[in-house]
């Protein structure tokens, strides 16, 4: 849930040709994710995954070219908002998963100690049978000796006193696996009250992406109405004509080199005058496409636009 819905929009319309690009300013935010050298290398594969898939090339750096400033833009209420959800979402997961980690050990615990419990009442309960039995068989004879008497006497004591220290030490094992065995059932009730948190966490956020949209970066140009007035057959024709200028690029943010490459090509794309184009997996789609960011590739409904409206 890291990544959300990202609308990469541009200020613009068509036909705005060939262009020569160049770095622009970096601001001191963007500084330590990546250097000019990184930056033009980027501008570099874009050029030649362009040029090898289309035929042509469309675009070239070159020191008098038209700016891309990678500029620091703060981040929208309602882009807060999503950020701290997105960040309770993470720890509670994180908690949920050392849970999980201790459900795993506590089991293997439990079973050990209720291996040992069940063994040691075992041996106990035929200690006990055995104590029975012995005293029983004593108390069939009505007389003994005195000096066997005190033997026996002495013996039934030592039989005793064994058994009630296993007595005592089956009590501390009871009790050990008692309140190991309620921390582990409180835990559960902890770890489903987390899932339901989770999942409802999770549903906010998918709520909230669906009506937020960020924008990474824009093609800035400006439109320029001019109007012409002439004679013809002795009447005065006025004409209108639209002119769009493509004025530089500007990127505000990006999680990877992969996904400011994606962004860097789609608004490229835009200066040299391809729309949007409503395709999925497609770099001009207005939403940017988790397959571009893994793997820069024109598909075949870009291409088709990079011919209708370039050439």
């Amino acid at each position: 849930m890291k990544f959300i819905f990202v609308t990469i929009l541009f200020i613009s319309m068509l036909n705005a040709g060939y262009e020569k690009v160049k770095i622009g300013k970096i601001s001191n935010y963007h500084k330590d994710k990546i250097s000019p050298f990184i930056l033009k290398q980027l501008l570099d594969e874009i050029e030649q995954q362009f040029e090898s898939q289309l035929g042509y090339n469309v675009f070239d750096y070159s020191s008098d070219g038209k700016p891309i400033d990678l500029l620091y833009i703060s981040p929208s209420t309602a882009q807060k908002r999503v950020e701290r959800k997105i960040s309770q979402y993470e720890r509670k997961v994180k908690k949920s998963q050392d849970l999980i980690n201790f459900f795993k050990q506590t089991d293997v615990e439990l079973d050990k100690l209720n291996i040992e419990y069940k063994s040691f009442s075992s041996k106990l309960n035929d200690k006990i049978i055995s104590f029975n039995s012995y005293v029983e068989n004593i108390n069939k004879i009505k007389k003994y000796p005195k000096e066997e008497f005190e033997k026996i006497k002495n013996n039934i004591a030592l039989k005793k006193a064994d058994i009630n220290e296993d007595k005592r030490v089956k009590k501390r094992l009871e009790s050990k696996l008692r309140l190991k065995t309620t921390k582990y059932n409180n835990r559960v009730i902890l770890y489903n009250n987390l899932t339901s948190q989770i999942n409802h966490l999770a549903f906010e956020i998918e709520s909230l992406n669906r009506s937020l949209k960020i924008v990474k970066g824009q093609a800035i140009g400006q439109k320029v109405i001019k109007y012409k007035t002439y004679l013809k057959d002795g009447k005065y024709v006025k004409e209108k004509s639209i002119e769009h200028s493509m004025n530089k690029i500007e990127i505000y943010s990006f999680e990877s080199l992969n996904q400011l490459k994606v962004i860097l090509a789609h608004e490229i794309a835009h200066l040299v005058g391809i729309p949007h184009i409503d395709v999925k997996g497609a770099l001009m789609n207005p939403i940017l496409q988790d397959n571009q960011v893994k793997n820069l590739k024109l598909t075949y409904e870009d291409i088709m636009a990079f011919d209708k409206y370039f050439k």
